[in-house]
């Protein structure tokens, strides 16, 4: 899960996971647009577990999270 409060920040994701064919789906999407995404919690992006690595890496290469962030995410439960 990725969460997201700001809805411009929520669109360059969705493009980023878009461009490098990452399902997603998105939950309270439009929280954000209407200016209650840090008082809700944000909209959160969620994929598959077959797609995780191929979503990290994505968001890394999109400079969306750093190179700590990714090996963070997928050395989880390691």
């Amino acid at each position: 899960m990725y969460k997201e409060n700001h809805y411009a920040d929520l669109a360059i994701v969705k493009v980023t996971l878009d461009l490098h064919n990452v399902p997603y789906m998105v939950q309270d999407e439009n929280i954000s647009a209407i200016g209650y995404g840090t008082a809700s919690g944000g909209s959160k992006i969620f994929v598959e577990k077959a797609d995780f690595e191929n979503a990290v890496k994505a968001l890394l290469a999109g400079k969306i999270i750093t190179e700590e962030q990714a090996n963070d995410a997928l050395n989880f439960g390691s």
